[in-house]
């Protein structure tokens, strides 16, 4: 909310600025941080739960 207050008071400031651009932009890279953040969140999962699965779930119940 902060960023987009900011792009939109900046690109508001200058009369012939579109506050499109800006706003546009930093959601692309807000989102891509999102994707980023995700994927990286996904295979630490991913990792843990095969390491619970493998490792784990045998020594606590052998049968």
């Amino acid at each position: 909310m902060v960023t987009l207050g900011v792009a939109l008071s900046i690109s508001y400031a200058a009369p012939d600025a579109s506050p499109l651009v800006l706003v546009g932009v930093l959601n692309l890279f807000f989102l891509t941080l999102e994707a980023r953040r995700d994927r990286y969140c996904d295979s630490w999962g991913t990792r843990f739960r095969t390491l619970e699965k493998t490792f784990y779930a045998p020594i606590i119940d052998p049968g």
